[in-house]
């Protein structure tokens, strides 16, 4: 009876050691991945501020930096469907170990009466 419940134990603890192990590793893809989506985001949100003030193209590849180190790239295409609608699409990549990747639409209209661009309500999309 004795050997049957250190047995138990036994498997018991070597099931919560391997739980354990995998939390970190989860948790670390689950970072990537957000990290992922936001630098999506901002991509999209390059775009519209150069739409708004032109500068510079949005269109194109672009890294995000933080205290010189690249976090992360992406890059930006529009799809012009007429001269007063464009569908852009941000596609981003992580730097480091375990690099992620994600994607997010946006459709922009142009709004004449505040002659500015805007973001279409239910357009955004991610993957």
């Amino acid at each position: 009876m004795a050997l049957v419940l250190l047995m138990l134990v036994s498997v018991w603890t070597v099931a919560l050691l391997q739980l354990a192990g995998s939390e970190g590793i989860l948790a670390a893809n689950l970072a990537d991945n957000s990290q992922a989506r936001a630098c999506a985001e901002a991509g999209l949100e390059l775009a519209l501020a150069q739409l708004q003030n032109p500068s510079g193209s949005p269109w194109g590849a672009h890294s995000l930096e933080a205290d010189g180190v690249i976090v992360c790239t992406f890059s930006t295409a529009p799809a012009w469907v007429s001269a007063t609608e464009v569908s852009v699409m941000s596609t981003a990549n992580t730097a480091g170990p375990r690099p992620a990747t994600a994607v997010a639409r946006w459709s922009l209209i142009y709004d004449a009466t505040a002659t500015r661009w805007v973001v279409k309500p239910g357009t955004y999309r991610e993957s």
